[in-house]
């Protein structure tokens, strides 16, 4: 898997920079046929993972993808995804360093229990993109796509919670979900890619699955 998504990142950085940034109901990305066929039916495919670090949390399975013999050509080639990134979310210069991401192949089924209205707060990076790759087989499970929200509410402090450690409040009070607004729904299809800057707007729900498994790829960057 760790070579064939290595082939795959110019493909992916040439689909980041065809595509339209969205504004609503924050800034991200939803992109369409990113890597090519082969290797998307090579990765969704594959059923052992004997050869992948894996950790189980909340009904999700993790399976991170490392391969230090050729871990200079995946940062350098992961870095010009983050700069043509850096690109279309208007980041501006953020660093001066070369900067690779990691990578995560996501197996969650119906004891994944991670699904409040969040956004991605962070302990150890001020800046994070994160890439979604969604890899089902077919079109069956479509309405498992991530739901974007917009805050209404007007006291964010009184409406969500806040770690200790974080910039922001970052989960919603179950009492106060009425104060986010759902204002789409990305949908869950083969070979798409959902991509965002982690801010103090971007409100977020990972779907309640009641059966089968929902695959995907999670390219994230921490600056």
């Amino acid at each position: 898997m760790f070579t064939d998504i290595i082939k795959q990142f110019e493909n992916i950085t040439e689909a980041v920079k065809q595509s339209d940034l969205q504004e609503v109901p924050f800034r991200h990305l939803f992109i369409r046929e990113v890597i090519s066929y082969d290797a998307y039916r090579t990765i969704t495919e594959l059923n052992a993972h004997d050869d992948l670090e894996m950790t189980d949390l909340h009904g999700r399975k993790e399976y991170r993808i490392i391969d230090n013999n050729d871990a200079w050509i995946w940062e350098e080639q992961s870095n010009k995804l983050f700069q043509e990134l850096c690109k279309k979310f208007r980041l501006g210069k953020v660093t001066e360093e070369q900067v690779g991401c990691t990578a995560t192949f996501w197996e969650d089924s119906e004891h994944f229990t991670i699904t409040d209205i969040h956004t991605d707060a962070f302990y150890d990076t001020d800046l994070t993109i994160s890439c979604q790759i969604y890899l089902p087989s077919d079109e069956s499970q479509i309405h498992l796509g991530t739901k974007l929200y917009r805050y209404i509410g007007d006291d964010i402090e009184q409406d969500a919670n806040q770690d200790v450690g974080t910039k922001y409040p970052h989960q919603a009070k179950h009492d106060k979900l009425d104060k986010f607004e759902h204002s789409r729904s990305v949908p869950f299809q083969p070979n798409s890619m959902f991509c965002t800057v982690n801010s103090k707007d971007s409100w977020h729900q990972a779907p309640v699955i009641t059966e089968g498994i929902r695959k995907s790829l999670m390219l994230r960057y921490k600056i």
